[in-house]
């Protein structure tokens, strides 16, 4: 199924190897799916890595916001700006996707009663 209508959010501060594990084993399910990376001020090597992921895939957009901001208002603000689709998925920095198929599922739950706005595993 296509993903187009959705976004996947990732935040990330000073995590560069877990990032690297979100990333890779995202995509392996979804290589397609909209990307936006919002780096929140990292000071490691989460920059240049975030980068180089970037260059490689043009569906993963990089954000810097060049100072921490913490997480929740990185969200949102991220929530506000980059992301431009009808859904959004927030994917912590520090997961690892071990099946596909949850998105599509996620999205038709959301799209069953126009009064969903959300949605978590219990929804599921």
């Amino acid at each position: 199924m296509k993903t187009n209508d959705i976004t996947v959010l990732i935040i990330n501060y000073q995590t560069p190897d877990l990032l690297s594990v979100a990333v890779n084993s995202f995509v392996s399910f979804y290589p397609n799916a909209e990307i936006i990376i919002f780096d929140n001020g990292s000071k490691d090597g989460s920059i240049d890595l975030i980068k180089e992921i970037s260059e490689k895939r043009p569906n993963i957009r990089p954000y810097f916001s060049g100072k921490n901001i913490f997480h929740g208002p990185a969200m949102d603000f991220a929530l506000r700006r980059p992301v431009k689709t009808k859904y959004c998925f927030i994917l912590d920095s520090d997961t690892q996707t071990v099946k596909g198929g949850f998105l599509e599922e996620m999205r038709d739950i959301l799209e069953e009663r126009e009064e969903n706005y959300a949605i978590d595993r219990k929804g599921m």
